[in-house]
């Protein structure tokens, strides 16, 4: 089912431990979670480094008061590389080369 997931998100606690850089959104969002209800947010880590096995990609992470969790990636992530995620084999497989 398509959540209408449209960003992808970082815990404060993530963004803290690993030192990144966060930056003013253009004006602030309202993202409402399943777990926590909605919440406000005005801050982003751009071009945010990340790595799933040996690939190495950047993607902009809208940064969340999350709470038992680091990292979102939402439907933008998944259509941006074309990713394919198959919970039968536990694999993730990118169909768009990323350096």
């Amino acid at each position: 089912m398509y959540t209408g997931a449209t960003h992808s998100f970082i815990s404060l606690g993530c963004v803290e431990r690993l030192n990144l850089v966060m930056s003013p959104l253009s004006r602030g969002m309202v993202i409402d979670t399943p777990t926590n209800g909605s919440m406000t947010t005005s801050l982003v880590c751009v071009k945010c480094p990340v790595k799933f096995g040996n690939v190495h990609f950047e993607l902009d992470l809208v940064c969340l008061p999350l709470v038992h969790m680091d990292v979102i990636f939402g439907m933008d992530w998944m259509l941006s590389f074309r990713v394919n995620i198959n919970c039968l084999t536990k694999s993730v497989t990118f169909y768009k080369r990323v350096d």
